[in-house]
């Protein structure tokens, strides 16, 4: 595709962040703006390369070649309307709502003739949302639906098109109404059986003390975005309903057999499911045919986390310029990059290259709020150390999973050399009052590369020479 000047996305969550990050990483976008609600999300975003600038006001999509809508479906028309008077020209806005009908119809409406919009549905995506969850590779291999009408534009619908190949997508168009009866049995059923099975188990006492792998596996999508599949189902309700009473037949058939004892009937009914899932398995690649031929090629393997969190620190302590290459694209490492960057650490990511400009030993920055460590307890344990030996006070926080982590097995080791750490019953948040540190001998209850490289951390600020002895070795990556 031909690169796009500026690009504009409202709405940098999962599906808007990896979009700009991916096409920022190919070097597709000249600028990408991004455009949301909550600053600490859009700080996300900037951290971990999603976009090149921020914005919470709608009126910055003015000047925008290619108009992204990536706020919740029931949002996406309103959203069309707020930035109707602010689009250029023959600008073309496109949406990645996973209900179409409504959605197409009350998006050209909102937008009018001046924009030309083109409906479109990247079918990919995790349980997890938000910018620090957007990952470049999200949607290679995967499929989207474009989704013109009689009146849209053939080329925007071809812009549209290409920019969806662009991140590695398999594109094909499909009337709106029968993408919407498709995609009620393909992904909106499946989210619906997994909310109503979790349901199940939640009335039932003692089933999630016995719960397994299957358990599991049918209920992972049940940790979806509640507001983004309300909207979902709320704006593709017709068709849902057919699919869950064509699936309640399907339930019913099977209750027969189990009440009937009748085998024959359960061996037929579930030999034709195990023929559907082999099908599905083939389709979506999970099935591998021997090559005809020798393999040939190359492969970018990511680089490693725990690596890049230390990669990072050290060149946020160091003095002058460091580059880092090859840095994960996962959200632990975004959340080291967003907290250095709240203590005053200049970083710039940008194709691939992570470039920090150090503020020595003593040069970081009192926070103006809690340090957010997202799900990243390395970064929450690492950076204890860089805290403990600062002139300021900060405090440490993350997500509920993270709130739930031991911290005292880190905190203690750090007192010993005088820091002030105090935790909350042990886990975060967790408060460090900088202190004069004094240099000694650690010597650990357990083997931790992360505990062993917060104290390592601390003594790089410590007047003298400090030990560290663990019980028994873990990874020497500091």
């Amino acid at each position: 595709m031909n690169a796009i000047d500026r690009l504009a996305i409202v709405g940098v969550g999962l599906l808007g962040g990896s979009l700009g990050m991916a096409l920022r990483q190919q070097g597709l976008a000249g600028e990408v703006v991004g455009i949301g609600r909550t600053q600490r999300n859009l700080d996300q975003a900037l951290a971990r390369g999603c976009i090149d600038r921020a914005s919470r006001r709608i009126e910055d999509v003015a000047g925008a070649d290619l108009v992204v809508l990536a706020t919740p479906v029931a949002q996406l028309a309103q959203s069309a309307r707020d930035a109707a008077p602010y689009l250029r020209d023959g600008a073309i806005v496109t949406d990645v709502g996973s209900s179409k009908a409504t959605v197409v119809r009350d998006c050209a409406a909102a937008l009018g003739p001046a924009a030309r919009f083109v409906g479109s549905h990247p079918i990919a995506g995790l349980e997890r949302s938000g910018a620090a969850a957007a990952r470049a590779d999200l949607f290679a291999g995967a499929r989207c639906v474009v989704t013109p009408v009689a009146d849209t534009d053939p080329e925007a619908c071809r812009r549209v098109v290409a920019l969806w190949r662009a991140v590695g997508m398999d594109v094909e168009e499909m009337d709106p109404a029968e993408h919407d009866r498709v995609l009620a049995l393909t992904s909106h059923l499946p989210h619906v059986v997994a909310w109503a099975l979790a349901r199940s188990v939640q009335e039932r006492p003692g089933a999630l003390e016995l719960s397994g792998p299957s358990l599991r596996d049918m209920t992972r999508i049940a940790g979806a975005s509640i507001e983004m599949w309300k909207d979902i189902l709320l704006t593709n309700a017709e068709a849902v309903g057919a699919e869950i009473a064509v699936f309640r037949d399907r339930l019913d058939a099977l209750a027969r057999a189990v009440d009937q004892g009748d085998g024959a009937a359960l061996e037929q009914q579930l030999g034709e499911a195990l023929a559907v899932r082999e099908a599905i398995r083939r389709t979506q690649g999970e099935v591998i045919e021997p090559a005809r031929a020798p393999l040939r090629g190359s492969v970018r393997v990511p680089g490693d986390k725990s690596i890049g969190h230390r990669a990072l620190i050290l060149g946020a302590l160091a003095e002058g310029t460091t580059e880092v290459i090859g840095l994960s694209d996962g959200e632990d490492n975004a959340s080291t990059l967003s907290v250095l960057k709240s203590l005053g650490v200049e970083i710039e990511r940008e194709n691939g290259r992570v470039r920090i400009e150090g503020r020595g030993l003593a040069g970081l920055r009192a926070p103006s709020s809690p340090l957010d460590c997202g799900n990243s307890g390395s970064t929450l344990r690492m950076m204890c150390g860089v805290l403990a030996g600062t002139s300021f006070e900060a405090t440490l926080d993350g997500d509920d999973s993270l709130r739930r982590r031991p911290m005292e097995r880190v905190a203690g080791p750090l007192r010993e050399l005088g820091a002030g750490i105090e935790t909350s019953a042990g886990c975060p948040p967790v408060r460090v009052r900088g202190a004069a540190l004094r240099a000694g001998r650690v010597e650990l209850s357990v083997s931790s590369a992360q505990i062993k490289t917060a104290v390592l951390l601390a003594g790089l600020g410590a007047n003298g020479r400090t030990t560290v002895v663990e019980p028994a070795r873990s990874r020497d990556h500091t």
